[in-house]
This record gives structure tokens, sequence and C-alpha cells, in this order.
């Protein structure tokens, strides 16, 4: 006879050897009978349920409450119970479950609110259904989904359906080991905001505002006017788009790189990884034309806002305007345009830019100042978004991490 398969997981701490039980969720939790009767709680109180940060105060994370006339027939939270929100997010169509790490509040009868059984760890229980596969296959069998694509399942049907846990003390060593890794998360995506926020303030105060000659903030030295130029005076060339035949095979998979809109991306002026690959016969048979290194390229169409200093030869789809010959520091020049850019679709939030035109483009009026402050101003953006892809490759890489330990710490 074969040896029965042990339940535990691939990753462990030391001393823990028990295999894990399956049992009914139920058996950990259990329906919390609180109400909000008395109206001890207000709107004030009422909390809302996040992937990203888990249980929150509704005012302090949406701006406002979103709560009814009366709350008295709200559900009351209280520090370490479990809540499932009965609300289809994109990575988890069935809701999510989070437990209560901070003040009691209220929640609506969209929310499911339970307690904590004796043999259940509560943070352990958020961590168990962090994992998006786990939390949409456990809650799949359970759901009845409504025409409005609201969730039809019981406070108590929720809790029927089957988990692996391990005993108290080990479900509070693993939650207590994923409370101090989201801390380090945290950590650095606030090092990382900082810096995005840093910089965007400095290229409000290093460049002129709208109509004056002079920045806020300038490096040591420099104290000549900017000069107004067209945009269009600050290269030599101008290269549009295309895109080769897609159903002729021969155009494609060769060696000149093009590029498309989704190859760049937000924020980043630099780093660009192009995808697909075109060939001799696909350049001489479209629009699309060759662009010489050290070009900017920026997109006028769908993606309006980004741009990208381009350190080899590339071609384009359609949605590119390619500035070539830069007689201008390429690195500050690059920073201008994004800061113009940003600054107008900021001014008309909201709307939808359809596109801009190659004309509109390089009509444009800029602020230059010499090209040794240039040089200064080009390079100093430049490091500071080297640091900034740093911090956000660390943030990524820990995120990961927290994936496959959610994987491999678990059964």
């Amino acid at each position: 006879m074969s040896e029965k398969k042990r339940m535990a997981p691939k990753l462990r701490f030391p001393r823990f050897t028990d295999d894990w039980e399956q049992r009914k969720l139920g058996e950990y939790l259990e329906v919390s009978p609180k109400k909000n009767k008395e109206e001890t709680y207000d709107k004030t109180d009422v909390l809302s349920v996040s992937g990203d940060v888990g249980i929150v105060n509704q005012i302090e994370f949406q701006g406002r409450s979103f709560a009814g006339v009366s709350v008295a027939n709200y559900g009351v939270v209280e520090n370490e119970d479990v809540v499932y929100t009965k609300s289809p997010l994109k990575a988890n169509p069935y809701g999510i479950i989070k437990t209560n790490k901070g003040k009691a509040g209220i929640v609506s009868t969209l929310y499911a609110v339970y307690k904590p059984r004796d043999i259940a760890d509560p943070k352990f229980v958020q961590v168990y259904f962090e994992q998006d596969t786990r939390m949409n296959n456990y809650m799949r069998p359970l759901v009845n989904k409504g025409a409005k694509n609201d969730m039809k399942v019981s406070n108590e049907n929720a809790l029927k359906g089957l988990v692996i846990f391990p005993k108290l003390e080990e479900q509070r060593q693993i939650s207590t080991y994923f409370e101090s890794f989201d801390h380090l998360i945290t950590l650095h995506q606030r090092k990382l905001d900082h810096l995005k926020d840093e910089k965007k303030s400095l290229l409000q105060k290093m460049f002129p505002k709208k109509g004056e000659d002079f920045p806020e903030l300038r490096f040591p030295g420099f104290t000549d006017a900017w000069e107004q130029r067209k945009l269009g005076e600050l290269a030599d060339n101008t290269y549009g788009g295309g895109t080769p035949n897609t159903s002729n095979d021969t155009y494609w998979n060769g060696e000149i790189p093009w590029i498309q809109s989704s190859d760049l991306k937000e924020h980043r002026i630099f780093g660009v990884k192009p995808r697909k690959y075109i060939s001799q016969s696909g350049l001489m048979n479209s629009a699309t034309k060759l662009v010489p290194e050290n070009s900017i390229a920026i997109i006028t169409r769908v993606g309006v806002g980004k741009l990208a200093v381009m350190p080899f030869s590339y071609t384009t789809s359609q949605d590119f305007l390619s500035l070539s010959r830069i007689k201008t520091d390429i690195w500050f020049t690059a920073y201008l345009i994004y800061r113009k850019l940003q600054r107008e679709l900021n001014s008309v939030q909201g709307t939808s830019i359809k596109g801009i035109t190659k004309g509109e483009l390089i009509a444009k009026m800029v602020s230059v100042p010499t090209k040794n402050e240039q040089v200064q101003i080009g390079c100093f953006f430049r490091n500071l978004d080297t640091l900034i892809t740093l911090h956000q490759r660390k943030l990524d890489h820990l995120q990961d991490l927290k994936k496959a330990l959610l994987q491999s710490m678990f059964v």
C-alpha cells in the first residue's frame, strides 16, 4: 500500500512537524451576532475593506462616508474580528476576507462579520486568504452571483467550505512573520512614494512657471534668464511611425526594434525594452521609419504623456513622433517635454485626450537655459529616476517573494 500523503507545507518554521488539518472554516470562525442597534457607533465609525490596506475607516480612506440615513442595522466589527466583503474585485470576483487590526467600527449588511474560535488566530485567517487563487477557489462553490453581479451567499454558508490550517501555535508564528514582512513592504512603499513626490515637486520648482523666465530653484552659479523656444527648434529632424502588415510573416521577427505605446512606462523616460522586431522588408514596405539612436520617442496618440530617450536606433508604430539630432541636452529635453505634457494632462484631468498632432507638438513653447545648466538639470533628474527605479525593483522583489511564500508556506 502507498503511504498516505502528508498534509504539510513545503516550507515551515523549525519544530513544527504535525500535519495540517482539513476542516470547515466554520470550525475556526463563527458569525458575529453584534449589531449597532443602540447606535453606539455613527457614520464616522463606518469601515471599508480594501484589498491592499485591509480594514480601514471609510472617511479616512475614501474621503467621505457612503452610509445610509440609519446605521442601526450595521454589523459591529471589533478588533481581531474577521470580515468577508461580498463585493467583487478585479482579482477576487467572489470578494475578500480581512481581519480588523485597528479600532472597532461598523460595516453595512454587504459584509459578513465573524468571531474567531479558540483554535483560530484571526490574523492567520487573513494571511491564508491573501493568495487570490486560494480565496477564489474557496468561495467559488459557495457563491451564487446575481444578475447585477451581486453576491448571493449567506454569512453562515460562507463558512461551509474546507480549509487546511495548522495548530494555533503555528498559525500565530506564520501570521507574525507575514505581519513583519508586510511592515517591510510598507516601509519600501513609503520610501518610493516619497521619492516620486519629491520628483514631482522638483519638476515644478526647477523649471520656470508659465510666463516666467526664472525657475524657483536652480543650481549655484546659474543666474541667466531662460529663453522661450518652440519645441520643434530643439531638434533637427522628426520621424513618424507605422505598422508593417501583421499578416505578412516576412515583415516581422527581424533585427530592427519596433516599439509601441505599451513598451513605454508611465513617468519613466528610459529603459525601454522592445518586445517586437521587424525585418528590413517590413521597414521598406510600411510607413514606419528607422530613427537614429539618441532620439526621443514621444507618444502622440493612445497614451499621450509617455516618452523615452532611446539610446539605440529603432522604429515605432503610428502612435509616436520622434525627435532626432537634438540640439539641446537630450536628458534635459526629455524632462522638459515630460513636464510640459504632464502639466497639460493635469489641466484637463477628467476629460479624454485622444492625441496630439505633429504640428501641435513642435509648436509648443518651452523655456530653455544655457547648455551647462541643461546638463546639470538633465543629469539630476536622470539620477533621481534611477534611484526611483531601484526602489521600485526592491519593492517588486519583496512583493514577488511574498507571493512565493504564500504558496510554499501553505498546503
